[in-house]
């Protein structure tokens, strides 16, 4: 039962990554167009809101009822995550995009060696595959 958890897991980070790396292929065209990138930002996640909140509700019939201690948590993160989003969609407009997503997608691998020298955290053998792809 682990190895399919770890495959699904793999397959979604996989198609997690791809996805996420289609992001100018749709930012560079609506700057070409005029469009800032606080315009993209607001109309990428009104449909990625209404999408995902039409399959949450409909397909699989959960509830949006949170707390209010929810509420600012789900607030708190919700600027993290903007932030990310902004600053990764402004380097659009400064460097070559597949630059920028390169610099954004080390960040696990960074994370992991400063985990490693700092917290002494065990890292698996596959990680070495990192460093050869």
């Amino acid at each position: 039962m682990m190895k399919t958890y770890t495959t699904k897991g793999y397959i979604n980070a996989i198609l997690a990554a791809v996805s996420y790396g289609t992001n100018p292929l749709f930012a560079l065209p609506m700057y070409s167009q005029g469009f800032g990138v606080n315009s993209v930002l607001f109309y990428r996640y009104l449909f990625a809101v209404l999408i995902y909140g039409l399959w949450l509700k409909l397909f699989k019939r959960i509830s949006f009822k949170i707390s209010l201690k929810e509420l600012f948590i789900l607030f708190a993160f919700g600027i993290i995550f903007s932030l990310s989003s902004v600053f990764l969609f402004g380097a659009f407009t400064y460097i070559p995009s597949g630059l920028a997503c390169t610099i954004l997608f080390a960040y696990p691998l960074i994370v992991a060696l400063i985990s490693r020298i700092f917290f002494k955290e065990h890292l698996p053998k596959t990680f070495g595959l990192l460093f050869v792809l």
